[in-house]
């Protein structure tokens, strides 16, 4: 017996069904983990293609993908994007200053103007921007400028090295 069944038969014991359900699966290989993950900076500022740190674990894709959509978003309204693209805004999207504007401004329904790079510390867009204006406008940049990503982890039973004097069952 696993350690992973061991886990689930105390779990069940003790009134924990749901918990021992998801244990059982994971002993026959059988349960998929999506986590949501954060991606790294590099030394510049520039997000990198390599690493990420998990911030949130799923159970369902559909759950994890909702999650990263969603702190896209937050990272979108609360953070300054000339950070990650050195104060150029020509690396994060493929249009043009002028362009970005105006569909950034059709969005918003508002007369909009990218800030001065040089002296702008603060969030590129209105706090008062709504989830949806904000999704669309995410879809101005390019893949590259996702801050969030999901990935499904792989579940190794006996992964944890036993302490020292215990045998492996």
């Amino acid at each position: 017996m696993s350690d992973h069944e061991k886990c689930a038969e105390v779990c069940e014991d003790h009134g924990f069904a749901r918990q021992a359900g998801i244990l059982r699966a994971v002993a026959r290989g059988g349960l998929r983990v999506f986590a949501v993950c954060e991606r790294l900076s590099d030394d510049y500022g520039s997000l990198t293609g390599e690493g990420c740190v998990p911030v949130a674990l799923f159970l369902d894709r559909a759950d994890a993908e909702h999650d990263a959509r969603r702190r896209e978003i937050l990272a979108f309204c609360t953070r300054n994007l000339y950070k990650y693209c050195d104060k150029n805004i020509a690396y994060i999207t493929d249009r043009s200053a002028d362009q970005f504007e105006r569909e950034v401004s059709a969005i918003l329904g508002a007369d909009y103007r990218l800030p001065a790079p040089a002296t702008h510390s603060g969030p590129l867009f209105p706090a008062d921007a709504t989830d949806e204006q904000m999704q669309a406008v995410f879809g101005l940049f390019n893949e590259n400028t996702h801050f969030f990503q999901v990935a499904e982890l792989d579940i190794v039973d006996g992964a944890n090295p036993t302490p020292s004097g215990e045998s492996p069952s």
